[in-house]
């Protein structure tokens, strides 16, 4: 059995017994799992979460649980259904509009500073240029890409001077197939922004250190 299956099992776990208040003990002895009926459902998973690399695994096994709170339990064969990926699609509009200052928020934008940081160091590029940047081949911002892949919350890209003149000049076909929900309600988020507590300082300050390292 790999790593990726036996991790998997896990989160599942972790996530199924967490979100219902029930104490948990991570599994570590896999052997004659794949004789299990569980085990056809992880392989499935594994090579469905491999297909879409963009889907954060944790989110898609928390998000029904956030979105459909009279359900109790969520077993495999559930995330390998429609219903599953609808669930995390309502998730992330969810988070997505939840307040800056909120703790769910100020969880994202930690993991889209992450995010950020692990991406510009990848391509080898300076944080600044992040905004401005497009694949080798690519018409399309690397940005618009996260953004629409949940990989990042609009929140952190405030914090670069130019957004929205770049936001505004991107074609509109562009526009309407990655950003709309942005676009539409770009003067809300950015109000939101503006009177954030701590959502504001914390991106800035988050942004000095990724200029550090990076």
């Amino acid at each position: 059995m790999k790593d990726e299956e036996k991790n998997c099992y896990n989160l599942h776990l972790r996530i199924s017994r967490s979100l219902r208040n029930e104490p948990f003990k991570l599994r570590k002895d896999f052997n004659d799992f794949e004789n299990d009926l569980k085990y056809d459902y992880i392989k499935r998973l594994v090579v469905f979460f491999n297909k879409y690399n963009y889907i954060n695994v944790e989110d898609f096994f928390k998000a029904p649980y956030v979105m459909y709170k009279d359900e109790k339990y969520f077993s495999l064969d559930y995330f390998l259904t429609q219903k599953a990926v609808k669930a995390y699609y309502l998730y992330n509009l969810y988070l997505q509009n939840l307040q800056p200052d909120s703790n769910e928020q100020l969880e994202f934008i930690k993991k889209s500073l992450k995010f950020i940081l692990d991406y510009c160091k990848k391509e080898n590029i300076k944080i600044d240029d992040y905004i401005t940047y497009k694949e080798k081949d690519s018409l399309i911002y690397s940005w618009v890409l996260h953004i629409k892949e949940h990989k990042i919350c609009i929140y952190v890209l405030f914090n670069f001077p130019n957004f929205q003149y770049i936001l505004y000049n991107i074609p509109k076909d562009e526009q309407e197939l990655f950003l709309s929900e942005i676009i539409n309600s770009y003067a809300t988020f950015k109000m939101r922004y503006n009177s954030s507590k701590y959502a504001k300082t914390f991106i800035f300050q988050g942004f000095k250190k990724l200029k550090n390292i990076c």
